[in-house]
């Protein structure tokens, strides 16, 4: 029954958005790629919503404490380092 439903309703979301258009040279036009591009942001709304609020608010906390952390670490590394 659940998978049923999974392939009736994501299934396909997230088959295309894990095919790696920009190697597969299917089309040299950057507006199409962008859209398949966009379809991984559906599938992060979906994780989104299964997240409860204070659960992301902890996995955000936990991503600047580390990079935070890291700064204070090694201060002579630039941004594009860390």
């Amino acid at each position: 029954m659940i998978s049923y439903r999974y392939l009736k309703t994501n299934f396909i979301v997230d088959l295309i958005a894990t095919i790696p258009f920009r190697y597969l040279k299917l089309t040299k036009n950057p507006m199409i790629l962008d859209l398949f591009q966009l379809l991984k942001l559906l599938r992060l709304k979906k994780l989104l919503a299964h997240l409860s609020y204070r659960a992301l608010q902890e996995v955000i906390k936990g991503i600047f404490q580390h990079r935070i952390q890291k700064m204070v670490e090694n201060p002579s590394k630039t941004k594009s380092e860390t």
